[in-house]
C-alpha cells in the first residue's frame, strides 16, 4: 500500500491494523500483524490464487461485488453483530435478579435456559453491543485479505479500516470489551451452526468453556503471542476523517443494481408461474 495512504509508523495506521488481531490470533501460521495484506510473502506458503480460493469457498465471495457487499454487511452488523439483540436489550433493562426468575421459568426448555444464561455472560462482559466486534473483526480481515488478492484497492482498504476503526471506538469502550464481544460471538457462531438435536449439549459445552477453541486457549494465545499489537495501541487514538473513495462507491451503486435486477426477474418469474 502506498506511504501516502499507510504509514505504520503512524498511530491510527497502528489501530488499523489492531482492528483485526483477534481474528488474527488464529492464522499465525501465515498471517503478519504488521503486513496490511496480513499474509506473509513465502514460498512455503498457498499462492494468493490459492488463498482467495479459501474465501470463495467458504464466504461465498468471488467478484469484487461479492467481497464489498460481505464487507458492508459486517459493518452494519448484520451477519452476527445483531443477533439476540433483543434479548441483549431485554437484560439491560432487567435487574439481575428479574433475570434469574426469567431463566427459572424456562426450566422446561434446558436449551433456551441456557441462552439466556449465555446472553447474561454476554451482557456482563460486554454490554447491550452483544456479539457486534465478531461482525468487525471479520469485516477488517476480509478487507485486508481482499487487498491482498486485488478486490479491494489500497485506497478502499485504508477507507474502510478506518470506518470500521470509528466503528469500534463508538460500540466500544476499550480493547478488552471489544476481545470479549469477539470471542463471545464466534462462541455464539460455532453454537449457532450445530443441528437441533445436539443443541442441549452444545449449549453446556458453551457455558462451560467455550466452543471451537475454548474461552481459556484463546486468551492464552493471546497472551503469549508476544507480537500482539494492542497492549500498546491507546484505544483513544485520534482516528483521521476520510473521504469515501469514488471507486468504492461505484462498487456499492453496483451492488445495488445487481439486487435491483435480481428483484425484477423474480418478480417476473413469480408473475409468470
Amino acid at each position: 500500500m502506498s506511504t501516502t495512504i499507510f504509514n505504520k509508523d503512524l498511530p491510527h495506521c497502528q489501530f488499523w491494523l489492531a482492528t483485526t488481531v483477534p481474528q488474527m490470533l488464529y492464522c499465525r501460521r501465515w498471517a503478519d500483524y504488521d503486513l496490511i495484506g496480513m499474509k506473509r510473502d513465502d514460498d512455503n506458503l498457498e499462492s494468493d490464487e490459492s488463498f482467495k480460493a479459501g474465501f470463495i469457498n467458504s464466504w461465498g465471495i468471488d467478484t469484487r461485488e461479492d467481497w464489498h457487499e460481505m464487507i458492508h454487511r459486517l459493518a452494519t452488523g448484520e451477519v452476527h453483530g445483531d443477533v439476540w439483540q433483543h434479548l441483549f436489550s431485554r437484560r439491560a433493562t432487567s435487574t439481575p435478579m428479574q433475570w434469574s426468575t426469567l431463566i427459572e421459568n424456562h426450566s422446561d426448555d434446558p436449551v433456551f435456559q441456557g441462552e439466556l444464561r449465555y446472553v447474561d455472560i454476554v451482557y456482563r462482559k460486554v454490554g447491550h453491543q452483544g456479539f457486534l466486534a465478531w461482525d468487525y473483526v471479520r469485516g477488517t480481515f476480509l478487507t485486508r485479505a481482499g487487498f491482498q488478492v486485488g478486490v479491494v484497492t489500497a485506497e478502499e482498504c485504508a477507507f474502510l479500516l478506518n470506518y470500521f476503526s470509528h466503528l469500534m471506538q463508538r460500540h466500544f469502550s476499550n480493547w478488552h470489551q471489544y476481545l470479549y464481544s469477539f470471542i463471545l460471538g464466534r462462541g455464539f457462531w460455532v453454537y449457532n451452526k450445530a443441528e437441533a438435536e445436539e443443541r442441549e449439549q452444545q449449549i453446556t459445552t458453551l457455558l462451560d468453556e467455550g466452543l471451537g477453541h475454548t474461552f481459556d486457549e484463546y486468551f492464552a494465545y493471546l497472551h503469549n503471542d508476544k507480537d500482539v499489537p494492542i497492549d500498546h495501541i491507546d484505544w483513544n487514538t485520534e482516528l483521521p476523517d476520510l473521504a469515501v473513495p469514488q471507486s468504492l462507491q461505484q462498487v456499492l451503486e453496483n451492488i445495488e443494481q445487481i439486487k435491483q435486477q435480481s428483484t425484477a426477474e423474480e418478480s417476473e418469474q413469480e408473475d409468470q408461474a
